[in-house]
């Protein structure tokens, strides 16, 4: 699970990393950033393995059906 997903960068690292039956779950506030996110593990071959959310971490949390190994906080670290 990340928080936070920019442009996609360190999802699509994880990615990479993970098996075939591995996932990434991404949550960012913005729609752009989603978007081009999206866009970014397409190109890099990924995006079967990530699963890119757009709207507030605070709001999104509860409707996802964990366990999660992993959380990746990336977000405005005022919000920590």
């Amino acid at each position: 699970l990340e928080l936070g997903s920019f442009v996609g960068y360190s999802a699509i690292l994880m990615a990479r990393q993970l098996s075939d039956a591995g996932r990434i779950v991404s949550i960012d506030v913005s729609p752009e950033a989603t978007a081009v996110a999206r866009s970014m593990a397409e190109l890099a071959g990924v995006a079967h393995r990530i699963e890119f959310l757009t709207g507030s971490a605070n709001d999104r949390l509860e409707s996802l059906e964990g366990p999660f190994d992993l959380v990746f906080l990336d977000h405005w670290k005022d919000l920590y």
